[in-house]
């Protein structure tokens, strides 16, 4: 069995898409993460990536080695069980290298997501389910083991975009919701670097706190926020992309600074005339979309474009 995951990208919605019902403004994008597996005695994973490899098996290494694949296969067991099914273990090779920079670091297209999508398709192909049955335990597992492997934190929007593919607008809660947004509109746009890494579980434990501690003034701003997100999914074109753009890169400027995470970005050499808006927690991963008819666009890290959902190869 072979498959192939697309990334993700959130474009908008950073934080709401933690709340119930919050809604985030997500994609599916290339690159894609390559996986295939066949069965096997015993499970084994086989993981490539930018900064090198590694093999875990849960009967050698257990949790200890590697939380996310022991949530993964905890989660496949469960929507398993629940089902009353009985999995074949696998071996399994996940090939995220096309996620990552030339220096071995992640560009920030949720290689993790595309690697809960694509293990967790594997071992429901392998217990032999298909059509909407596999991709009904697919979902509930790979969002179950994804969130599991970040202490219980995570939305899912990354989880879900890889899954459905192309745009959508995702809502946020114990049960996420996805809207399909065909033909999205999205203007010309680009990935671009940052100034530092930011670790995402600070930048939410930051925004919980300020949440408690400001309970009006928050949610004055993420109301805002939502307003911004939900004009932003409805843009009919890109003209109307770019002018509701700015609504929502000014209200997670604020929440940003708010939270002591700026989402405040710098202009990178080639990129002039873009409009900028941080993607994810603070200024780590920036998207520049570029107005109709803008020429000698740089490449970026990557485009900002709708990609197709997984594809299976055998």
């Amino acid at each position: 069995m072979k498959l192939a995951v697309p990334g993700n990208l959130l474009v908008a919605g950073e934080y709401l898409v933690l709340r119930e019902g919050g809604p985030g403004l997500a994609l599916a994008v290339e690159p894609r993460l390559r996986a295939e597996a066949e069965r096997a005695p015993r499970w084994k994973v086989a993981v490539l990536m930018g900064s090198g490899g590694a093999s875990w098996s849960p009967v050698e290494d257990g949790a200890r080695e590697n939380r996310f694949l022991w949530s993964l296969l905890e989660a496949v067991e469960r929507a398993a069980l629940a089902r009353g099914l009985v999995l074949a273990p696998l071996e399994l090779d996940l090939d995220s290298r096309d996620f990552s920079r030339a220096d071995g670091r992640k560009a920030g297209f949720g290689s993790s997501a595309a690697a809960a999508v694509a293990f967790c398709l594997l071992a429901g192909r392998g217990a032999g389910l298909g059509g909407n049955e596999l991709d009904a335990f697919a979902l509930e597992a790979a969002l179950d083991g994804h969130r599991a492997a970040q202490g219980g934190r995570g939305s899912g929007y990354d989880v879900f975009a890889s899954f459905h593919g192309g745009a959508g607008l995702f809502e946020g809660g114990r049960v996420p919701r996805w809207t399909a947004l065909p033909g999205f509109a999205l203007p010309e746009g680009r990935v671009f670097s940052g100034k530092a890494p930011v670790s995402s579980a600070e930048a939410v434990a930051a925004f919980e706190a300020w949440t408690r501690r400001e309970p009006a003034a928050s949610a004055r701003l993420l109301d805002a926020s939502e307003r911004a997100v939900r004009a932003l999914a409805r843009a009919p074109d890109a003209a109307a992309f770019l002018e509701r753009l700015e609504l929502a890169r000014t209200a997670g400027v604020a929440i940003g600074d708010a939270i002591g995470f700026p989402a405040r970005l710098e202009t990178p050499p080639g990129f002039e005339g873009a409009i900028f808006k941080a993607s994810g927690a603070g200024d780590e991963l920036g998207l520049a979309f570029f107005p109709p008819g803008a020429r000698d666009i740089p490449p970026g890290l990557g485009r900002v474009a709708p990609a197709g959902g997984p594809s299976w190869n055998s």
